[in-house]
């Protein structure tokens, strides 16, 4: 009787007969989730440690890292929708970050794509395919990792997010409202950082409309639309035609087209966050000009 053992049964932490680069991967996302965590949290931080100082808005420009703003306490308290912190919140907290970040965060941090990218970067869960692992149990995503399952409702939330950076964007067209007037009152202008704003609102969009679980959602719990076995297709040759399920397959083939290119997505919207965020703080302290490409007077 053929052995059915795993040829790598037993074997070493990195031991393998892959002869590629299979640890380029792993490292490549170690340390880009790395870069992104570091300078996640000092951004968060900036406004606690510097509450003078701007960085958060630019004119008409607002960082994503801070959408929607709720609260502040620097020059931008006058642009959040309830103003400055109220006296008794913590100091050290004091940063309108921790306010939103963790919806977004909790999103990726939950996402089908993100798991497996960072179970296998940090916690080496598995190292890389037909490659040996520090541990030889398996337990699934039990005890702690339990919170995994709450990733759909993240996703509630990142659709949420999609409207206000897509917001965002609309303000950035108006620049230079007199003071107590609404921001559409002022010079319809396009900036580079309007497109930057506008750019991370499509990325984020591509990524959280690809999601796995909207995909599942929006197939109305079917996990096949022609298959013989989905009782609403007994005695029936082809694919249901009826409006209800055709239109929830034209959706389900959207988010599919999306879904395919999830893990880009992913990346190029979890760069592009960090970039508008940057930019926006270059602009507010100076080190990069505003740039105007369009003004209508």
């Amino acid at each position: 009787m053929a052995n059915s053992e795993s040829p790598l049964s037993g074997s070493s932490f990195g031991d393998t007969n892959r002869k590629d680069n299979w640890w380029a991967s792993p490292l490549a996302v170690f340390v880009g989730l790395s870069l992104f965590v570091l300078y996640g949290l000092f951004r968060t931080f900036y406004p606690v440690f510097n509450p003078g100082a701007p960085g958060i808005t630019a004119g008409s420009l607002q960082s994503p890292f801070f959408s929607p703003l709720l609260f502040a306490a620097g020059p931008e308290s006058g642009q959040a929708l309830f103003g400055t912190f109220p006296s008794w919140w913590p100091t050290v907290l004091s940063s309108p970050a921790i306010l939103v970040l963790w919806a977004p965060l909790g999103l990726r941090a939950t996402c089908y794509y993100y798991r497996k990218a960072y179970y296998r970067a940090f916690f080496q869960d598995p190292t890389a395919c037909a490659v040996g692992e520090p541990r030889n149990d398996y337990n699934g995503e039990t005890g702690l990792l339990i919170v995994q399952n709450v990733h759909r409702y993240f996703l509630y939330l990142g659709l949420l997010f999609i409207v206000f950076l897509s917001w965002d964007t609309v303000k950035a067209l108006f620049w230079n409202a007199p003071a107590g007037a609404p921001f559409w009152a002022g010079t319809f202008e396009i900036h580079v950082g309007t497109l930057v704003l506008g750019l991370n609102a499509v990325l984020l969009a591509g990524y959280t409309l690809g999601c796995h679980s909207l995909r599942y959602l929006v197939g109305g719990g079917m996990r096949c639309f022609s298959c013989p076995n989905n009782p609403r297709n007994q005695n029936r040759e082809r694919a249901p035609s009826d409006k209800s399920i055709s239109g929830r397959y034209r959706l389900w083939r959207g988010v599919t087209r999306l879904n395919v290119n999830h893990q880009t997505w992913a990346w190029c919207s979890l760069f592009m966050v960090a970039f508008a965020d940057f930019y926006v703080w270059m602009v507010s302290i100076g080190v990069w000009p505003g740039v105007t490409i369009l003004s209508l007077h």
